[in-house]
């Protein structure tokens, strides 16, 4: 009888870990997938990064990349000095982008309307003026396949520029200072500049049904930690021995200026155009010094590539392993006791929760180029072991 009662309570026991260990997976994901959501920037996601990279230029399977099918513009030279008022009080001058140049390249665009997408990541703010506005956002309005950026906390130039625009804002926190998590819809679920190209191209979109997003019919994710396969470190690349191939264009130096030689039709056919600041407009990524405009085009990328999705098949693979990891907590077991080889038992005791999850998160980087967030599932573990600890010192002061 004794022996029929314990092993009744051992199965129970069992049992309650299994569920234990399944609840807390389930939890884990969930976690993951709703704080992943935010613009929230995970903590240490830029070291993770960094030498992951680091690890697959070591390799040679990473090198810096623009496809042919992108043409960069870049505009840092191409600047004009407006009249700038505060208040309705002439203060003096303001350097802006050379919007007489601007006008140029996008009436020829306009013109041709061969180009597969313009992204121009030029701001018009509300309060400064020049004598081509008129005319330019004229060209804007009545184009097609073209974004211009938008931020939260300004007002464009001209309200009838919002149908063509888009946020081009990421977040940043007082921790967190450099960039690594991209959020595709922001304040009142509107587009950012990445999702506005897909939806345009594509016809799909991102869109929330209460907690959840939705993605032509499938289960998405809002945000996610980017990789930035398009990537430009130098002005010129060496392509060929002895031949270097420029990474942008300049907008009045080259593509203006060569137009009777090569014609600006040519250059646009078929391309998807970034238009922007490539050389005081950037920003700290796991790759250092990147440009904002490149930024979001490696978002769009990122959609185009399905990376926005939930893959329900790593969901199942992350299951197992947090049920595993999980199941050992709750049991008091390590991959140590387990060895019964002494040389082989020192070896596992660096097989801690985080040391597990960052070979998890390296081999999905990798080999598929995934980027996995190891932060929330090692903070959630840390918080059960805490709030366990605290539970059997005071069944302890109880006995």
């Amino acid at each position: 009888m004794k022996k029929i009662s314990f092993l009744l309570r051992l199965r129970r026991h069992f049992v309650v870990k299994l569920i234990g260990a399944s609840l807390l997976s389930i939890g884990i994901i969930a976690a993951s997938y709703f704080i992943g959501n935010s613009d929230i920037p995970m903590p240490d996601e830029m070291k993770v990064l960094r030498t992951f990279d680091n690890i697959m230029k070591f390799s040679g399977q990473y090198e810096d990349n623009v496809p042919d099918s992108i043409l960069l513009v870049n505009v840092c030279y191409d600047k004009q000095l407006v009249d700038y008022s505060v208040h309705d009080i002439p203060v003096g001058q303001f350097v802006i982008t050379d919007r007489e140049k601007l006008l140029r390249f996008l009436t020829a665009a306009y013109e041709a309307d061969n180009y597969r997408y313009i992204m121009m990541d030029v701001f018009f703010e509300h309060n400064i003026k020049s004598p081509q506005d008129s005319a330019l956002f004229a060209t804007i309005r009545k184009m097609n396949r073209i974004v211009i950026a938008n931020h939260t906390d300004s007002h464009l130039s001209d309200s009838l520029l919002k149908k063509k625009s888009a946020y081009a804002d990421y977040t940043v926190t007082w921790k967190v200072t450099k960039f690594s998590h991209f959020q595709f819809t922001r304040d009142g679920d509107e587009p950012t500049m990445p999702l506005r190209i897909y939806e345009d191209l594509t016809g799909k979109t991102i869109k929330r049904w209460g907690p959840f997003y939705y993605s032509d019919g499938r289960l998405c994710k809002n945000a996610i930690t980017l990789n930035i396969p398009i990537r430009v470190a130098e002005d010129y690349s060496l392509e060929t021995p002895n031949i270097l191939e420029k990474r942008y264009e300049f907008l009045g130096a080259d593509i203006l200026a060569h137009d009777s030689i090569y014609p600006i039709s040519m250059q646009l056919e078929n391309k998807i155009v970034i238009i922007g600041d490539f050389m005081t407009d950037v920003h700290d990524t796991y790759l250092g010094p990147q440009p904002g405009s490149l930024i979001c085009i490696n978002a769009y990328n990122a959609l185009q590539q399905g990376d926005h999705y939930f893959h329900w098949g790593w969901a199942f693979v992350q299951f197992l392993i947090y049920f595993i990891i999980g199941y050992f907590l709750m049991s008091n077991l390590t991959f140590a006791r387990m060895v019964p080889n002494v040389y082989l038992r020192m070896l596992f005791f660096i097989f801690s929760v985080p040391t597990i999850l960052l070979i998890v998160a390296l081999i999905a980087y990798v080999t598929t180029g995934y980027v996995y967030n190891m932060y929330i599932p090692t903070f959630l573990y840390w918080l059960y072991q805490f709030i366990y600890n605290i539970y059997m010192k005071s069944k302890m002061r109880v006995k």
